[in-house]
Order: structure tokens, then C-alpha cells, then sequence
């Protein structure tokens, strides 16, 4: 009977022994992985609440922020992008709105004046004009001389020089018949007498009609126009 107690009493402390032998050692164990900060396998994928000698980079941001890792890669957004993993693209969105316009600038200031040209060469002064008519300017020109036949007309006109004017004519009518001694037998009678053509006249011109022989003869009195006639 004291033996069979004894032993149960040794089997008990030998089971409490035990016991407190493996709580120990796991106990210490853990406190061990605890103190080191060691999480997951022991891949560089690992990583750790403090730093160690290949643990010592501090994420500030990412999925590790706050725990040391071997490096900085780990701390590192990581934005997967769908479009790239089943290979399609979605369609292209909208344009967005435009955007207001922009403030006008301001006005630059004025350039400066350039410089002033030369002033440009004086004409040459024309000669004085002619302020009255006399012999030095004025000339006549005596016409060809026409005779009226049988009731018929006789024209006769007087020219002035290329560039001068008319300024007067002068007509003189004869008789020239077979009988020139005694009065002429018939009339005649003056159908035009003055300047044809152009304006500033250049000639003077008569026409008369008679019912027998009669000769006229016209004369232009012609203003000389510089330069003058020598």
C-alpha cells in the first residue's frame, strides 16, 4: 500500500516536472522569436519590427510600412494594373471639358522712332510764262487758196505749227471771172468761218458758196508756245 502510493506520488511530480519543463522551454522559445521579430519563413520575403543586420530599411509607406525589411523594394506601392494581366484594353474614355480661356496679355510699349529720312532733291524751276502777245509770240500763216465753180463750194484752211494755238483767223474772197473789169455777175455767201477740230484750236477755217467764180483764201493767227519759233 506504501508503495503503490509513493509511486503514484513520484509519477504525479514527475508529470508536474514535465510539465513545467515543456511550458518553460516553449515560453522561452517564443520569447526568443519574439525578441528578434521574426515573421514568416526565412525568405528575403520576410520581415521584421526591429532592425537588424539584414533587416535595417524602415518602410514608411507600402503594404510593410512600419516594419524593417532587407530592402527598400518591399516598401514600394504595388498598383497592379488589369489591363496588362488579361491582356485587353478597355475602350478610350470621353474628353474632358475645356478649360476657360486665358487672361490677354498685356500691351508691349511702343519701339522706339526710327530714324528720319533724307530729305528729297528740289525740282527744277520751269521758265516764266508768257503774260501777253506780242511779235515775239505771235505769228500768221496764210491757207490755200479754193475757187467756187458754177454754184459750188470753195473750203480753204490755214494751220498753225505743231504745239502752238489759234487765237483769230481772217478770210479774204475775190471774184475771179472772165470779166474782172466790170461788176461780178452773180453772189456768194459765207457757210462757215472759225476754228475746226481740237480744243485749244490749232487752225482757222472758211467756206463759202457762190453762183459764180469767187476765190477765198483763210488766215490763222497762231499763238507760239514755248519754246518759241527761233
Amino acid at each position: 500500500m506504501h508503495k503503490s502510493v509513493l509511486t503514484f506520488v513520484l509519477l504525479a511530480s514527475s508529470l508536474v516536472m514535465l510539465s513545467a519543463m515543456t511550458f518553460l522551454n516553449n515560453n522561452n522559445v517564443s520569447n526568443t522569436a519574439m525578441a528578434q521579430g521574426y515573421y514568416g519563413d526565412s525568405s528575403s520575403n520576410y520581415y521584421s519590427q526591429y532592425p537588424t543586420d539584414d533587416k535595417k530599411y524602415e518602410c514608411r509607406t507600402g503594404p510593410f510600412e512600419g516594419f524593417f525589411v532587407s530592402s527598400v523594394e518591399f516598401c514600394k506601392h504595388v498598383k497592379f494594373d488589369d489591363k496588362k494581366r488579361d491582356g485587353k484594353v478597355g475602350p478610350q474614355g470621353p474628353p474632358g471639358p475645356q478649360g476657360p480661356p486665358g487672361s490677354n496679355g498685356t500691351t508691349g510699349a511702343t519701339g522706339a522712332t526710327g530714324p528720319q529720312g533724307l530729305p528729297g532733291s528740289s525740282g527744277l524751276q520751269g521758265p516764266p510764262g508768257i503774260t501777253n502777245v506780242n511779235a515775239s509770240n505771235y505769228y500768221s500763216i496764210v491757207g490755200n487758196s479754193s475757187t467756187v465753180t458754177l454754184n459750188s463750194f470753195a473750203n480753204s484752211t490755214a494751220l498753225c505749227l505743231p504745239g502752238d494755238v489759234a487765237i483769230s483767223g481772217e478770210h479774204n474772197i475775190t471774184f475771179s471771172g472772165p470779166a474782172p473789169d466790170t461788176p461780178p455777175a452773180g453772189s456768194y455767201d459765207i457757210r462757215y468761218f472759225g476754228s475746226l477740230g481740237s480744243d485749244p484750236p490749232t487752225n482757222w477755217s472758211t467756206q463759202i458758196r457762190a453762183t459764180n467764180e469767187f476765190t477765198v483764201v483763210t488766215t490763222v493767227n497762231c499763238f507760239d508756245n514755248p519754246p518759241l519759233r527761233p
